[in-house]
């Protein structure tokens, strides 16, 4: 998956909108979907049958959803991996929205590829059922366990809670007492109370350290009251508290990036992720990218990402899929470029032309990318011949 990021912006559309106690809430009964009609990959019906032994294992992800936003556009291919990988294990994602038909078949037509449900809402009876005066989108709610509303929050947060829900670590109880402290944390970011923010954050990590609203909610209380340092001591606690959850690691590659008084943190925390995720390939080639995307011109962190993606290439190449290989033989090629070593770029990128043939996104990127480094080999040519 894409790199994992710390999105300030959203909590401040938050602060903005508001947040309404009439939206529903965790353990809810989850409310009848008055929807007027399905433009893809329906009609589901969302029932749960008490003879099914899989019931159990039964989730419908009912995400209200807009093409009019680029949170909600930006989520799209999120959502699609989500639907892939749990597809067989009983996940149904369901995008609802309130938009007109002929703007929604548009954007499927340029998104044809969608695997998910796009279901319409015009008369706006269960946005306002479920989200109430809420403007927060994309805004996921998640029914199972027979028909309840066992999880709701942001897009963003919705592997994290799918990982949880289909390895056995998801706790409804322990969900419930965050779902009440939630809305303690979003009334004490209404009146601006950042100590408060920050306490009731804490007692939510405490409960579960990969609550991500409340991570994303602390950090946001940080940097609004300008303490930095409080800010990357947090950030290496968590890390150090929980050395197998990724996306606590890229939060602080951002940070660094964002607050460069921090940069001689970097190498360190990226050694240490390459150790902590040695056996994971898409994490190291996240990693990769992410250190030759947002440190161009570090000293040492191009040795890294060659690391980085090296293994990851190296662990995808017998039993990876398609897009494992496409994804890191990528970053390689871009690494190769990086060090000059133009034709090995080319040949590389050449591969990624090889696989996924009928992924004209995958196709379009992968041609741009070699144009652009015979570009550069062709430029070198020149340069080097006086004539």
């Amino acid at each position: 998956m894409n790199k994992a990021v710390l999105v300030l912006s959203l909590l401040a559309v938050c602060l903005l909108a508001g947040f309404p106690s009439s939206a529903l809430e965790s353990e809810s009964e989850a409310p009848a979907l008055k929807l007027s009609k399905w433009l893809m990959n329906g009609p589901v019906k969302i029932e749960f049958d008490k003879k099914d032994k899989n019931a159990d294992k039964k989730l419908f992800a009912i995400v209200f959803w807009g093409t009019w936003s680029s949170p909600c556009r930006e989520a799209v291919p999120l959502l699609m991996y989500l639907q892939k990988k749990y597809r067989d294990q009983g996940l149904k994602v369901i995008a609802v929205t309130r938009e007109d038909e002929n703007t929604v078949t548009k954007f499927i037509e340029s998104n044809p590829t969608m695997n998910f449900g796009i279901v319409l809402d015009d008369q706006s009876i269960s946005t306002l059922t479920y989200m109430g005066e809420s403007r927060i989108f994309p805004k996921v709610f998640i029914i199972g366990n027979g028909n309840q509303i066992i999880w709701s929050g942001e897009a963003i947060d919705l592997p994290t809670v799918l990982d949880k829900f289909y390895t056995g670590r998801f706790n409804l109880s322990k969900q419930r007492e965050i779902s009440k402290l939630t809305q303690e944390l979003q009334i004490a970011m209404m009146q601006s109370k950042n100590e408060m923010v920050r306490s009731i954050a804490q007692r939510i990590l405490e409960i579960d350290s990969e609550d991500g609203f409340a991570f994303r909610t602390m950090m946001f209380a940080y940097e609004n009251d300008e303490k930095t340092d409080e800010a990357i001591q947090f950030l290496s606690k968590m890390i150090k508290e929980n050395p197998k959850i990724a996306r606590f690691n890229f939060i602080k590659i951002d940070f660094i990036a964002r607050y460069p008084a921090f940069t001689k943190e970097l190498l360190p925390a990226a050694e240490t992720f390459l150790v902590n995720f040695a056996d994971n390939p898409d994490q190291l080639n996240n990693l990769a990218l992410t250190l030759t995307d947002r440190f161009p011109y570090l000293p040492g962190t191009l040795e890294i990402a060659w690391k980085a993606a090296d293994k990851a290439c190296h662990a995808v190449e017998k039993n990876g899929t398609e897009e494992q290989k496409s994804a890191c033989l990528n970053t390689l090629a871009l690494i190769y470029y990086k060090c000059g070593m133009l034709q090995k770029a080319i040949d590389t990128q050449k591969e990624v032309s090889s696989l996924l043939k009928d992924n004209a996104a995958v196709q379009k990127n992968s041609a741009a990318s070699l144009a652009y480094y015979e570009s550069a080999l062709k430029l070198q040519q020149q340069l080097g011949n006086p004539k």
